[in-house]
């Protein structure tokens, strides 16, 4: 009997351990995006003031140029907000603004019980989640084109 008690301790919060966690890594994709949109930047703003000294130098300047725009293009996308929701919800912003009154969903949250929280932060998780993994797919091919931006401009530089 003792270890049904434990078990219900050891999962009640569960959902929100996890919600912080991704949260944390909401951030953390947040802040490699702007990392790499300052490189982007930087980048961008060295091609501005080149010269180039051939036409192999032009082409690797052109293929940078392209690059970057498209860098950039891959860490907006990561901090553009990608949800919007009609439905009423007691965690995202976007559900808590279509309740009716504040007191409306202050009344809800006051009735639900544990398990109704645990609910509620597992169905918040999951779309969490699919956030997550679109900032990634955006940053690790903001990265590549960034690197490859970054490449041709030092090749533009040498040749």
């Amino acid at each position: 009997m003792e270890e049904d008690s434990n078990k219900d301790e050891y999962t009640h919060g569960f959902t929100k351990d996890v919600n912080d966690y991704l949260n944390f890594y909401i951030r953390v994709a947040d802040a490699k995006a702007a990392v790499f949109l300052a490189g982007d930047i930087t980048v961008g703003a060295a091609l501005a003031k080149s010269t180039f000294c051939s036409d192999e130098a032009i082409i690797f300047g052109a293929i940078s140029a392209l690059s970057i725009l498209i860098s950039i293009f891959f860490g907006a996308k990561v901090f553009i907000p990608s949800v919007s929701s009609k439905h009423q919800g007691f965690i995202f912003w976007e559900n808590i603004k279509n309740w009716s009154s504040k007191d409306r969903y202050l009344s809800k949250v006051q009735n639900l019980s544990s398990s109704e929280i645990e609910n509620q932060y597992a169905k918040q998780n999951w779309e969490v989640s699919k956030i997550l993994s679109k900032k990634h797919f955006a940053i690790k091919w903001g990265v590549v084109t960034f690197l490859v931006g970054f490449l041709a401009y030092v090749l533009s530089q040498i040749i």
